[in-house]
């Protein structure tokens, strides 16, 4: 398994308990079932900070919910507030986007931009997958200063 499916492992089993059994998909599915969370295709990219350089992975988390117009939106509310927070538990939320879907219709990539009748809401997480530090190796040990005079 390589890391960036650990990543997509560790947002699936953190969203898991937010839906009805079996509305939680690890990738786009076919068709758009409603209410529904799924994991849409990943960028990559390379954060330095200090002396570390990490490799970060940004997950769309996609949301979608039925209903009337108000209820949908209520839905969509509250379910998009505990993705965000469960989401912030194995990563980093970016930013949160409304949008529609089109149940039935097979939905990749993720800008679709077909007809639409169900509102959504995609979350972006960013997960690191890689760090590496550009500090020099410090020696194990450093002499205390001053030092003792040798007899």
């Amino acid at each position: 398994m390589t890391r960036t499916e650990e990543a997509r492992g560790r947002l699936v089993d953190v969203l898991t308990p937010l839906m009805p059994a079996g509305r939680v998909q690890r990738y786009c599915p076919d068709q758009v079932v409603a209410p529904g969370i799924w994991i849409d295709q990943e960028s990559r990219d390379r954060v330095r900070e200090s002396n570390v350089v990490t490799t970060v992975v940004t997950f769309p988390i996609v949301i979608v919910a039925d209903g009337a117009g108000v209820a949908q939106q209520r839905t969509l509310t509250a379910v998009a507030d505990a993705v965000w927070d469960a989401a912030n538990t194995v990563g980093r939320c970016l930013r949160s986007t409304p949008g529609w879907r089109d149940p039935g219709a097979p939905q990749s990539p993720a800008s679709y931009s077909g007809p639409a009748s169900l509102r959504a809401v995609t979350i972006e997480v960013e997960l690191v997958i890689t760090a590496r530090t550009l500090c020099e190796e410090q020696p194990e040990t450093v002499p205390a200063w001053p030092l003792p005079l040798s007899p």
